[in-house]
């Protein structure tokens, strides 16, 4: 288990945590947010002259959670919409989901600066969970498939085939 590893399981556990008492809709500002930052930050670093390209990836991204973390505090402190009695659940999903995207964000920024980090990374046991964006995916096919699609009684007939 590495530091990665550790990271991952703090960060999807305290982001589920701490936004299941904010609400849903800070959190759904935080993932939204928080992806986007992701995606500029990465699309961006090579191109900003911070010294290397990881220096710059880690610096856009600590910029863009800090600007997403503002912006919800916003949200919540002048809105406190409430989505009823799912509010904490669903926020709490979204929350586990932020920290996965947080966890995704301090893989890519251990690949991008090499050597030792990247070794590291490598050598991670939820490195293709995380990094390889298995579980965003799964929990998206999830989430997507909720009042539709295929029963698990019907997946597994399906298999048996």
């Amino acid at each position: 288990m590495t530091w990665l590893d550790l990271l991952t399981i703090i960060l999807f556990v305290l982001v589920g945590f701490l936004e299941a008492k904010r609400g849903a809709v800070p959190a759904a500002v935080d993932l939204v947010l928080g992806l986007l930052g992701f995606n500029i930050a990465k699309t961006a670093a090579p191109m900003v002259g911070l010294g290397s390209e990881a220096t710059s990836f880690v610096v856009l991204f600590v910029v863009a959670v800090g600007l997403t973390v503002l912006a919800s505090w916003l949200v919540d402190s002048f809105t406190k919409w409430d989505i009823g009695a799912y509010d904490s659940a669903v926020a709490g999903i979204l929350g586990a989901i932020s920290g996965l995207v947080l966890a995704h964000g301090a893989f890519h920024g251990a690949f991008v600066a090499g050597g030792h980090m990247a070794s590291v990374a490598k050598g991670s046991m939820l490195v293709s969970e995380v990094h390889g964006l298995r579980t965003l995916h799964a929990i998206g096919n999830m989430l997507r498939n909720l009042g539709g699609g295929q029963t698990i009684t019907e997946k597994v007939r399906e298999q048996q085939k």
